[in-house]
């Protein structure tokens, strides 16, 4: 038995060594269906029989699904490179001419997914980790590409992620054709000049430093070799290689305090002849702001770094964070995987980019650069004319209440329309009719909302089907304003201390006494953590777990 084992390592060793075919690209196209997908090999000497190789693509990082096209029997002549993809007539118009194989199975990618070469049934060459879902790892290349750099391979069984230059996630977003591509796929360029390093990206991390990130590993940086100019002329002191992933570079000690403002900056690479546009300095959210007090607006696609506190979060889509309280200074960020991420009340640095959907203004493409426990700011009180129902799009005094966290208080429920979700509400007797809707809690799953009662309703303001609405985010958020009911107090502050909680607010005028309910998740049903507080008191304090996260509702009584 160990004689056979040896025998076997020995050939497999021997094959990784000698093997004349290498993968050298990997794509995931931006065409209807998300083609083309196909993988590019070079024949690195004279093959006299193609069929001892195949190809195997492992999906979502569920390990390996073996070979799964084997290639005919022919002969290949060195300096070949051929082509596999899942189709031809897309591959075709993309790229100008025809693959030479076709198979649905082998190269069925989606930009986070490994290719596997095998060589007699044995995996010879590698890219991407069979055991890891590519998404948001360094080698990711959804509607993207990865190209091999030259003079590298086989790698056998193991991935060597300095081997590869990218295009990053989306560079294809919107291309029609290769060759008219701002990033293309390397066609057929392995064993030429390697390319240099691309910037595909950069944001800021504070005021003084940002991130600049390559589409290949960086061996060598001088600090010297970046500027950055737009609202100002700045240099750096420091540059320093990452030292997880070596296609990003980081800029430190900035010759003056970048500005967040709606001029476009430019970082520019001069060693290697790349530069990249973005916006510089932490972002305030009001710039992304339509109408925001008659000043410019950043603009759509560029990214931005913005440092927030999370307001709502629908566990599904859609987060909301605001910079500080009043107009303007809300937004909502869209993405399906971000939401996990954070929880309402914390505090987060983020790099996103504003764009536009039906008239709502959102974030997209969020990366989470930090997030701590934290409360959001208070709600501003509103009133309910101020997001009726017959404000156009894009105009005040609605939109400025857009992705804000507001009040609108002793507001009466006058209708429900089941099919949309939608309740018609008024503060002001009929005079004007405001919208409450789901799309903080869907299909108002976990609130009970009467018609004909009125309320005192917190949530986000969006924009849907061409109406402003107001979207509470629990029950604690309907507080019944009728019979006599009493105004929530203002300005609550809550100071954490390690385990240390204190509470203080404004007293409110007409209080016999205050209750405090507390619950662990934002969501929850809040139920009575001390009841009967007297009114001559404002400030309540208790004891908690160092780690334990709590939330609280005060009302007056």
């Amino acid at each position: 038995m160990k004689n056979i084992i040896l025998v076997f390592l020995i050939f497999s060793i021997f094959c990784s060594l000698h093997s004349q075919l290498i993968i050298t690209g990997v794509i995931d196209g931006p065409l209807t269906g998300g083609i083309p997908k196909a993988v590019e090999l070079y024949v690195t000497s004279d093959i006299a029989d193609l069929s001892i190789y195949g190809i195997g693509c492992a999906n979502n990082g569920g390990g390996t699904d073996g070979e799964e096209f084997t290639f005919p029997e022919v002969t290949a002549t060195e300096g070949d490179f051929i082509y596999l993809a899942t189709e031809s007539d897309s591959f075709n118009s993309w790229f100008g001419f025809f693959p030479d194989y076709i198979d649905g199975s082998a190269t069925n990618v989606n930009g986070d997914d490994a290719i596997e070469l095998f060589q007699n049934n044995i995996v010879i060459d590698i890219f991407g980790e069979i055991d890891v879902d590519g998404t948001g790892e360094p080698w990711e290349y959804m509607d993207g590409w990865a190209y091999r750099v030259t003079n590298t391979g086989p790698d056998g069984s193991t991935f060597v992620l300095s081997n590869w230059y990218f295009s990053t996630p989306n560079a294809l977003d919107g291309e029609t054709t290769n060759s008219s591509a701002a990033v293309p796929f390397p066609t057929g360029s392995y064993g030429s000049e390697p390319p240099n390093p691309i910037i595909v990206s950069t944001y800021a991390v504070s005021n003084s430093a940002i991130n600049v990130k390559y589409n290949m590993s960086i061996t060598s940086v001088v600090h010297s070799d970046y500027s950055l100019s737009g609202t100002a002329n700045i240099t750096f002191s420091n540059a320093t290689i990452d030292g997880a992933d070596p296609t990003i570079v980081h800029l430190t000690g900035a010759s003056a305090n970048m500005v967040g403002d709606a001029v476009l900056d430019n970082i520019a690479d001069s060693e290697n002849a790349s530069d990249y546009d973005f916006y510089a300095g932490i972002m305030p959210v009001a710039y992304t702001n339509t109408v925001y007090s008659g000043r410019t607006t950043i603009q759509n696609g560029y990214n931005a770094t913005f440092q927030a506190r999370v307001s709502a979060n629908d566990a599904y889509n859609n987060v909301w964070i605001h910079d500080a309280a009043g107009a303007y200074n809300g937004i909502m960020v869209y993405d399906s995987n971000f939401d996990a991420l954070v929880s309402v009340g914390d505090e987060i640095l983020l790099v996103a980019r504003r764009t536009e959907f039906n008239d709502l203004t959102e974030l997209e493409d969020p990366l989470l650069l930090s997030a701590a426990a934290g409360t959001h700011y208070s709600a501003a009180v509103i009133a309910g004319s101020e997001i009726a129902a017959t404000t156009a799009a894009n105009t005040n005094p609605a939109e400025k209440w857009e992705g804000q966290l507001v009040q609108i208080e002793n507001a009466q429920v006058e209708s429900y329309d089941s099919g949309n979700y939608l309740y018609t509400c008024t503060d002001d007797g009929g005079s004007t009719y405001f919208k409450m809707g789901d799309n903080v809690d869907y299909h108002f799953g976990s609130i009970t909302i009467t018609v004909g009662e009125s309320y005192n309703i917190t949530g986000v303001v969006d924009f849907y089907a061409g109406e402003y609405r107001i979207n509470p985010r629990t029950q604690a958020d309907l507080e019944e304003s009728g019979s006599g009911q009493l105004p929530p107090p203002e300005n609550v502050v809550i100071l954490r201390e390690g385990g240390n909680i204190t509470i203080t607010w404004d007293d409110v005028t007409g209080a016999s006494s205050y209750n405090i309910y507390s619950d662990s998740d934002p969501y929850g049903s809040f139920s009575t953590l001390e009841d009967n507080i007297p009114a001559t008191l404002t400030e309540w304090s208790e004891t908690i777990p160092a780690d334990e996260k709590k939330f609280y509702l005060i009302k007056a009584e």
